[in-house]
């Protein structure tokens, strides 16, 4: 089995180099991703190890923990990279644009959607496995409350305010990520529309209804 060394960013690093290790990285965590839905469809989400999981990503077990801290992490959406994401391209969109708009942008171009999109099948897999076991499902919730979180903080530290004092933060952080989910779950039962396409008329709704 072809063992991946861990990856250790040094001071002498130049750009090219961090950024090969970081497609390297991603590419290494979309495997291990797909490893452990093959293996959760063929022997059910109770029957999966981490030692399949590697074995069919061709890893070692211990490199399979410096990308998820269990089996089920593999499963589903992992909120914490998501979030830091987000906050990212909040953070980079124009100061005077409307807050509907900035969500509507962020989440269009976030690896949240555009991952959907390049692997329909796989996701649908993966709603199949989640919403069939409590377990990844309580777990999948958690990881979208993070990034409701995320998105709630970014939005507040944009318009200046306590984000516990002014309900607008939270609220349109939890509306926004409402248009994901019945975007992904609208275009998961028939895939007429992009996610991106749906995102777009879910915030035109939103819009409409201020």
């Amino acid at each position: 089995m072809r063992v991946l060394s861990p990856l250790v960013q040094t001071n002498e690093d130049t750009p090219e180099q961090l950024g090969r290790r970081e497609r390297k990285k991603a590419e290494t965590r979309r495997a291990i991703r797909r490893a452990a839905l093959e293996v959760a469809r063929d022997r059910g989400v109770e029957g999966l190890t981490v030692a399949q999981i590697s074995d069919v990503a061709d890893i070692a077990p211990r490199t399979f923990f410096n990308y998820f801290a269990c089996k089920e992490d593999a499963l589903v959406t992992d909120g914490t990279l998501t979030a830091a994401e987000l906050r990212e391209r909040i953070a980079g969109r124009p100061a005077d644009e409307a807050p509907l708009d900035t969500l509507r942008a962020v989440l269009r171009e976030s690896t949240l959607v555009t991952t959907v999109e390049a692997d329909r099948e796989q996701i649908l897999l993966q709603q199949r496995l989640v919403q069939g076991n409590e377990g990844l499902m309580a777990r999948q919730l958690a990881q979208f409350s993070t990034v409701e979180r995320a998105l709630a903080e970014a939005l507040a530290e944009r318009l200046g305010v306590d984000g516990d004092a002014d309900l607008r933060p939270q609220v349109l952080a939890a509306l926004s990520l409402g248009v994901v989910r019945v975007a992904i779950r609208r275009w998961a039962a028939d895939g007429t529309r992009s996610p991106g396409e749906l995102i777009t008329e879910g915030f035109e709704v939103l819009a409409r209804d201020e």
